[in-house]
C-alpha cells in the first residue's frame, strides 16, 4: 500500500468503529477484532490485496537469492553422506581424451570401510588396480560414472567404488527361469538389498542328485556367459552336494536336499530379513 492508501484505510476504519459503537453491536469487541471484521468486508489488507502480492512476487522473482553457475567438472567438490545415517564419502577423478578413458582414481569410505580403485590405459587395454589386485579389461570399458550416458548401452562396466566388473540386465528372474526350466527343486529368492553388500539377491535351489546339481550349475554358468557375464564364478567344483555361482549381483546356491536342510540358509537369512522379503 502507498502512504495515501494507508491514510485512507485508517479513516475508513475509524468510521467503521464509530458506526459499530453507535449501533451497539459488538460493543465489547476489541479494536483488533473490529479491524479484522472491517478487513473482511473489503480488500484493505496488504496480505489480501492481489496487486500488492503480484508486485511482491515479481520483485522476489527478479532477486531470488540463488546463483546458478556453470563450473568445469574438475572443480566439482567432494560429496559425502550424513554420518548419523551411515557415513558415506566418495571422491573421484577421471581423465578422458577423445571419448576414451585415460585414467581414473577413486576413494570411497562406506560405514568405516575404505575402498581405493585406479585404472589407467595401457595401449588397447585398461589396467585396473583394486584391493591389491591388478587385471586388464577391454579398452572400450566404461566406469560407472552417472554423468556419462554412454554406459547405458554397455553390458559390462567397472564399478568406480570397488573396481569390480558390473553387468547390466542381469535379473534374478532370468536366473530363476533357467533353474526352473532345468527341473531345479524349490527355487527360493531372498532380497539382500540394504542387509549386505555381497549381492542384491540370493537364490537357493536343490538338485535331486549329484549329477543334477552339476548339470544345473554348468547350464547356469554357460547361459550367463552367453549374456555377457564372463567372470561369474563357480565354487564347489569338488563337492557333489553343493555348488555356488557368483553372478555379481546375484548369489546362487544349489544344494542336495539333505545338505540344504543341514545348512538351512533360508532360516539363517530370515532372521536378518523380514519374512515378506523371503519369496518362493
Amino acid at each position: 500500500m502507498t502512504k495515501k492508501d494507508i491514510n485512507f484505510y485508517k479513516k475508513e476504519l475509524e468510521k467503521y468503529i464509530k458506526n459499530i459503537k453507535k449501533s451497539k453491536i459488538n460493543i465489547n469487541a476489541s479494536k483488533l477484532r473490529l479491524e479484522l471484521q472491517f478487513e473482511s468486508l473489503s480488500d484493505w489488507s496488504q496480505i489480501n490485496n492481489f496487486d500488492y502480492i503480484k508486485k511482491w512476487f515479481n520483485h522476489k522473482r527478479k532477486k531470488p537469492g540463488i546463483k546458478v553457475q556453470r563450473i568445469p567438472l574438475h572443480e566439482c567438490k567432494k560429496w559425502s553422506y550424513d554420518k548419523k545415517k551411515g557415513n558415506y564419502f566418495h571422491n573421484s577423478k577421471e581423465i578422458w581424451n577423445q571419448n576414451k578413458l585415460i585414467e581414473v582414481k577413486t576413494y570411497t569410505q562406506k560405514n568405516r570401510r575404505k575402498f581405493e580403485f585406479s585404472a589407467k590405459r595401457q595401449g588397447s587395454k585398461i589396467q585396473i588396480e583394486s584391493r591389491k589386485k591388478i587385471f586388464f579389461v577391454s579398452g572400450d570399458s566404461l566406469i560407472t560414472s552417472y554423468w556419462n550416458p554412454n554406459w547405458l548401452n554397455k553390458k559390462e562396466l567397472i564399478d568406480s567404488q570397488h573396481g569390480k566388473k558390473r553387468f547390466i540386465n542381469v535379473e534374478k528372474k532370468e536366473i530363476e527361469n533357467i533353474l526352473n526350466d532345468n527341473k531345479a527343486i524349490e527355487v527360493k529368492s531372498i532380497n539382500l538389498k540394504g542387509k549386505t553388500s555381497i549381492a542384491d539377491f540370493m537364490i537357493i535351489a536343490s538338485g535331486n542328485s549329484s549329477r543334477h546339481i552339476q548339470a544345473l550349475s554348468e547350464i547356469l554358468v554357460n547361459k550367463l556367459k552367453k549374456k555377457g557375464i564372463n567372470n561369474c564364478r563357480l565354487e564347489g567344483r569338488r563337492s557333489n552336494d553343493w555348488k555356488l555361482i557368483d553372478a555379481i549381483d546375484v548369489i546362487v546356491h544349489i544344494f542336495h536336499p539333505e545338505k540344504r536342510k543341514l545348512y538351512d540358509l533360508e532360516r539363517m537369512w530370515s532372521e536378518l530379513i523380514p519374512k515378506e522379503r523371503l519369496t518362493l
